[in-house]
Protein backbone atom coordinates (compact mmCIF):
# COMPACT_ATOMS: atom_id res chain seq x y z
CA UNK A 1 0.00 0.00 0.00
CA UNK A 2 1.17 3.57 -1.09
CA UNK A 3 0.20 6.76 -2.05
CA UNK A 4 -0.53 6.03 -5.31
CA UNK A 5 -3.19 2.62 -3.70
CA UNK A 6 -4.89 5.39 -1.18
CA UNK A 7 -5.86 7.65 -4.53
CA UNK A 8 -7.62 4.32 -6.17
CA UNK A 9 -9.54 3.86 -2.66
CA UNK A 10 -11.07 7.33 -2.97
CA UNK A 11 -8.73 9.59 -0.83
CA UNK A 12 -7.81 13.29 -2.09
CA UNK A 13 -5.56 14.50 -3.97
CA UNK A 14 -2.03 14.79 -1.83
CA UNK A 15 -1.38 18.30 -0.10
CA UNK A 16 1.62 19.81 1.66
CA UNK A 17 0.85 19.31 4.89
CA UNK A 18 0.28 23.04 5.98
CA UNK A 19 -1.93 23.55 2.92
CA UNK A 20 -4.00 20.34 3.74
CA UNK A 21 -5.13 22.07 6.61
CA UNK A 22 -6.35 25.15 5.08
CA UNK A 23 -8.31 22.87 2.48
CA UNK A 24 -9.33 19.96 4.74
CA UNK A 25 -12.81 19.45 5.18
CA UNK A 26 -14.95 19.93 8.54
CA UNK A 27 -16.58 16.60 8.51
CA UNK A 28 -15.25 12.87 9.66
CA UNK A 29 -12.66 10.96 8.20
CA UNK A 30 -9.74 9.45 7.85
CA UNK A 31 -6.63 10.67 6.73
CA UNK A 32 -2.87 10.10 5.68
CA UNK A 33 0.33 11.35 6.16
CA UNK A 34 2.74 10.44 3.31
CA UNK A 35 6.99 10.97 2.97
CA UNK A 36 8.29 12.34 -0.16
CA UNK A 37 10.10 9.25 -0.76
CA UNK A 38 9.49 5.22 0.28
CA UNK A 39 10.97 4.57 3.42
CA UNK A 40 12.43 0.68 3.13
CA UNK A 41 9.72 -1.81 5.37
CA UNK A 42 9.93 -5.17 6.55
CA UNK A 43 8.59 -6.56 3.57
CA UNK A 44 8.65 -4.09 0.73
CA UNK A 45 8.45 -0.07 0.91
CA UNK A 46 5.77 2.84 1.48
CA UNK A 47 5.88 6.75 1.46
CA UNK A 48 2.92 6.06 3.67
CA UNK A 49 4.05 7.39 7.11
CA UNK A 50 0.74 7.62 9.33
CA UNK A 51 -2.89 6.63 9.20
CA UNK A 52 -5.02 8.39 11.30
CA UNK A 53 -8.86 9.40 11.91
CA UNK A 54 -11.04 12.14 12.45
CA UNK A 55 -11.59 10.98 16.29
CA UNK A 56 -14.60 10.56 18.37
CA UNK A 57 -14.42 11.78 21.51
CA UNK A 58 -15.66 10.39 25.01
CA UNK A 59 -19.23 11.07 24.43
CA UNK A 60 -19.56 9.82 21.08
CA UNK A 61 -18.79 12.67 18.59
CA UNK A 62 -16.41 13.13 15.96
CA UNK A 63 -13.95 15.73 15.70
CA UNK A 64 -13.62 17.17 11.83
CA UNK A 65 -10.80 16.42 9.67
CA UNK A 66 -9.69 20.19 9.78
CA UNK A 67 -9.81 20.19 13.32
CA UNK A 68 -7.77 16.88 13.49
CA UNK A 69 -4.98 18.05 11.59
CA UNK A 70 -4.80 21.10 13.19
CA UNK A 71 -3.85 19.76 16.27
CA UNK A 72 -0.65 18.41 14.95
CA UNK A 73 0.48 21.90 14.42
CA UNK A 74 -0.67 22.69 18.25
CA UNK A 75 -0.91 19.18 20.15
CA UNK A 76 -1.56 19.21 23.84
CA UNK A 77 1.30 19.28 26.00
CA UNK A 78 0.69 15.17 27.12
CA UNK A 79 0.04 13.89 22.74
CA UNK A 80 3.49 12.76 21.66
CA UNK A 81 2.15 11.05 18.78
CA UNK A 82 1.08 14.72 17.45
CA UNK A 83 4.23 16.21 18.21
CA UNK A 84 6.30 13.65 16.97
CA UNK A 85 4.20 13.48 13.60
CA UNK A 86 3.41 16.97 13.64
CA UNK A 87 7.15 17.67 13.85
CA UNK A 88 8.45 15.83 11.29
CA UNK A 89 5.28 16.66 8.85
CA UNK A 90 6.85 19.67 9.03
CA UNK A 91 10.38 19.20 8.79
CA UNK A 92 10.37 16.65 6.26
CA UNK A 93 7.85 17.97 3.61
CA UNK A 94 5.46 15.41 4.02
CA UNK A 95 1.96 15.69 2.38
CA UNK A 96 -1.96 14.88 3.71
CA UNK A 97 -4.69 12.58 1.77
CA UNK A 98 -8.22 12.47 3.32
CA UNK A 99 -11.13 10.50 2.32
CA UNK A 100 -14.63 11.47 4.03
CA UNK A 101 -16.13 8.26 5.85
CA UNK A 102 -19.08 7.87 7.98
CA UNK A 103 -17.02 5.00 10.15
CA UNK A 104 -13.64 6.13 10.25
CA UNK A 105 -12.65 3.88 13.67
CA UNK A 106 -13.34 1.18 11.41
CA UNK A 107 -11.78 2.09 8.45
CA UNK A 108 -8.43 3.35 9.80
CA UNK A 109 -8.54 0.04 11.25
CA UNK A 110 -9.03 -1.47 7.92
CA UNK A 111 -6.43 0.28 6.49
CA UNK A 112 -4.02 -0.28 9.45
CA UNK A 113 -4.67 -4.33 8.77
CA UNK A 114 -4.14 -4.04 4.73
CA UNK A 115 -0.80 -2.46 5.24
CA UNK A 116 0.08 -4.36 7.92
CA UNK A 117 -0.35 -7.62 5.81
CA UNK A 118 0.88 -5.90 3.08
CA UNK A 119 4.23 -4.73 4.98
CA UNK A 120 4.80 -6.93 8.03
CA UNK A 121 4.62 -3.80 10.26
CA UNK A 122 2.36 -0.76 10.72
CA UNK A 123 3.31 2.73 8.75
CA UNK A 124 6.58 4.20 10.89
CA UNK A 125 4.74 6.51 12.57
CA UNK A 126 2.13 4.42 14.11
CA UNK A 127 3.58 3.13 16.93
CA UNK A 128 1.16 1.16 18.08
CA UNK A 129 -2.01 -0.72 17.54
CA UNK A 130 -5.33 1.85 18.52
CA UNK A 131 -6.74 -0.72 21.51
CA UNK A 132 -9.90 -1.28 19.18
CA UNK A 133 -8.09 -2.07 16.69
CA UNK A 134 -6.02 -5.42 16.51
CA UNK A 135 -4.72 -7.44 13.65
CA UNK A 136 -6.84 -10.35 12.76
CA UNK A 137 -5.29 -13.54 12.43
Amino acid sequence: MDGTTLLSLGFCEWRPFKKAIELAPEKKGIYVFRSLTSLNLRIGSSDITYIGRAMSDRKGAYHNIKHSLSEYLHPGHSNQTKKRVGQKALAEGWQVSWMLNDSPDQMECHLLRRFYYEHGQLPVENKRWPPRCVPEH
